[in-house]
């Protein structure tokens, strides 16, 4: 054979390996059609079953009533796709379905949901979009699950029995983990789940991001990490492990008939829960060990804002110990932590079962009930607590309340100090938030703040470590006690490269989440033309709010929610970026929540 020839079929097999599709599905479709635009399928189901590595099926608007599993998987350069086409509003409505899930993916890899909306599905054990086996590269991004309920009965009676999951991953597969999954700018509410959980991760899961997502008014536990019970017949691998979740906003997942967490840890490993917000929920965030032989191992809570949750700020242990499990090595840094405990029963902090966890640097602001610390169980070692900040409400040190070691109650700052050895290295003063009025308190610190440089000195923050707003973690020799990191508000700390622009600068707006009624306020300090934009994660322009030369000042420009063509724009995580003619750049990022 010529070598022209060889080079030819050398070229047709590149083509064929490395060839993508693009398909339609539409309501008004027909699955004898061929799938393309102007002749798109009917189902979602039948345009799945058609997919190869590197095929994207694209879903124009409207509501599908159907039940869909992948029988494919794609490869790690030829992914396989099913997402909305382009802007277009797609739901799969399980109205009258009644098998179990409404999207499986069983035992496959490098798989792509986007822009899909799942609701409706009211069956007991009901899943939303459920993952399971083994397999890698699940990847979830702009999906919606909603409705997803135990009954269709709108006052049914609950027990462990009663259970629906809108997003469940089970590794089940005892040599084979599920590995390298995203769950990007997701939304999850109004969902009532029962005894489980809106977000679940579950037994041989190694590797996952969790960011940028929406958790909200559900009736259980948000977002959950699990291990120990049995799901993978492996016990050494039987936990989620070796992932991320940051950058999510969780509220109001609350359970009339348990202490649910927004975020929650249950016999999880080797998780990173960073620059998350949890208010209003129960617990804002937990690490515990629920099964017996569990053990929740090297946690990091870091840069966190956690407020006016009922129960506790954060929570530590097993809480039964030891019929329940242990919680070892754990670090819970840089958090703030305001007004929780609203609900009279536990403290900002709440310790049970735990061996070599530590708490520093963070801010623990009590309400007006004074409780400041619960430690339930004698733990063998009990958590070191050093370079935080405390306060409360009244602002007297003598009235505020330790109970530690279960029994030994503390009131009086120094009495607790001087009894435990704990805290030596912390201080009981007002951290001067910006604004912690309840109920979207403003809680950056201001230029006076005693909690700047108060952290440990010690602490080397991680390479990629930021704190509430995005910036460095570190801004001197040592880090500021709790999620904000302070910085100077004369100038940003963005702009072109080698340049430190002071002509402009983006001041924190609240309320967060944001909402319809938002207004942006922004600093000039050099006259010149001024754009402020509003872009979507992906970077596409949503809104321009302002185009205009501006005189030295302060500014405010409202944002109705809306696009440029007027309609509202849903709820999700976008950023405002302003803009001066000499091409200073400051960027924040903004939840935006309806």
């Amino acid at each position: 054979m010529s070598r022209i020839l060889i080079l030819f079929f050398a070229l047709l097999f590149t083509i064929a390996a490395y060839s993508q599709n693009n398909y339609f599905v539409s309501t008004t479709g027909d699955d004898n059609n061929p799938g393309t635009f102007s002749q798109p399928w009917r189902t979602v189901q039948y345009g799945a079953d058609q997919l190869s590595p590197g095929d994207t099926l694209n879903i124009l608007a409207g509501t599908y009533n159907e039940q869909v599993s992948l029988s494919a998987s794609g490869t790690a350069a030829q992914r396989i796709t099913i997402r909305n086409y382009q802007q277009d509003s797609v739901i799969l409505d399980g109205a009258g379905l009644t098998g179990e899930s409404m999207i499986e993916i069983a035992n496959k890899s490098f798989i792509t949901l986007q822009g899909l909306h799942i609701t409706n599905h009211k069956i007991n054990y009901g899943i939303g979009i459920y993952i399971v086996g083994a397999g890698e590269g699940i990847s979830l991004i702009e999906c919606q699950l909603s409705e997803i309920d135990f009954s269709p009965d709108p006052y049914p009676p609950v027990n462990d029995t009663t259970n629906s999951s809108p997003l469940l991953i089970v590794g089940t597969n005892p040599t084979a983990p599920i590995q390298n999954v995203q769950i990007i700018r997701c939304e999850l509410l109004n969902n009532r789940t029962g005894f489980s959980e809106s977000i679940s991760l579950v037994g041989n899961v190694a590797g996952f991001e969790i960011s940028d997502c929406l958790v909200h008014d559900n009736t259980n536990i948000g977002i959950a990490m699990i291990g120990g019970y049995g799901d993978c017949p492996d016990s050494t691998f039987d936990f989620a492990r070796q992932g991320v979740v940051k950058r999510n906003v969780c509220s109001h997942n609350n359970s009339p008939y348990a202490e649910a967490g927004n975020i929650y840890v249950d016999g999880a490993r080797d998780i990173i829960i960073e620059n998350n917000v949890c208010y209003e929920g129960q617990y804002g965030i937990e690490v515990g060990a629920e099964q017996p032989a569990a053990i929740a191992r090297n946690i990091t809570v870091r840069n966190n804002l956690i407020y006016n949750n009922s129960s506790a700020g954060l929570a530590c242990g097993g809480y039964d110990f030891p019929n329940t499990g242990m919680v070892v090595n754990c670090t819970f840094t840089g958090n703030t932590l305001y007004h929780n405990n609203t609900g009279n029963s536990l403290a900002e902090i709440y310790i049970s079962y735990t061996r070599g966890c530590r708490f520093h640097s963070n801010i623990f602001f009590a309400g007006s009930n004074e409780m400041m610390y619960h430690d339930a169980f004698n733990s063998p070692a009990p958590p070191q607590l050093d370079y935080n900040t405390w306060w409360s409400l009244s602002g007297d040190p003598t009235q505020a309340v330790f109970s530690y070691n279960n029994n030994d109650t503390y009131t009086g700052f120094e009495n607790y100090r001087s009894a435990t050895g704990q805290d030596l290295h912390s201080q009981f003063v007002d951290p001067q938030f910006v604004s912690p009025t309840l109920p979207d308190p403003d809680l950056h610190l201001q230029s006076t703040s005693p909690c700047r440089d108060a952290g440990d000195p010690t602490y080397i923050p991680a390479a990629d470590e930021q704190d509430m707003d995005g910036e460095n973690r570190l801004n001197n020799a040592v880090v500021d006690c709790g999620a904000d990191e302070f910085y100077s508000p004369t100038g940003v700390r963005t702009g072109p490269k080698g340049k430190t622009p002071q002509s402009v600068r983006l001041l924190q707006n609240y309320p967060n989440p944001f909402n319809p009624n938002t207004t942006l306020r922004f600093r000039i300090t050099e006259f010149g033309l001024v754009e402020l934009k509003i872009y979507d994660l992906l970077g596409k322009e949503i809104k321009t709010l302002l185009n205009k030369q501006l005189t030295p000042g302060n500014y405010e420009v409202p944002w109705d929610a809306t696009n440029n063509a007027g309609r509202p724009v849903a709820s999700g995580v976008y950023f405002y970026r302003l803009t001066t003619g000499k091409g200073f750049v400051a960027t924040h990022k903004m939840v935006l929540l309806r």
